[in-house]
């Protein structure tokens, strides 16, 4: 069962070009806010995680304004 106090939201790599590049972007990023704001709503913690930003960009700015805090940087495809 899902509770606040297991349950959360990770935002995975969803920037600069290629998050514009994928099969329905728009829809896939709107779907996100929605996402953000019922986790925000539910004041569930978010983590936002970026792969290689200063190659790849940083997550796209409609998420990005919604979001309060600094992504995770990685550099290795784990999360």
């Amino acid at each position: 069962m899902l509770n606040r106090e297991n349950t959360g939201l990770i935002v995975v790599d969803i920037q600069g070009k290629l998050a514009r590049l994928v099969y329905e972007s728009e829809a896939l990023i709107s779907n996100c806010q929605k996402l953000i704001k019922g986790a925000q709503a539910l004041e569930l913690p978010i983590i936002t995680l970026e792969q290689n930003p200063d190659k790849l960009g940083s997550t796209v700015e409609e998420l990005n304004t919604a979001l309060n805090h600094e992504p995770i940087t990685k550099f290795s495809f784990n999360g």
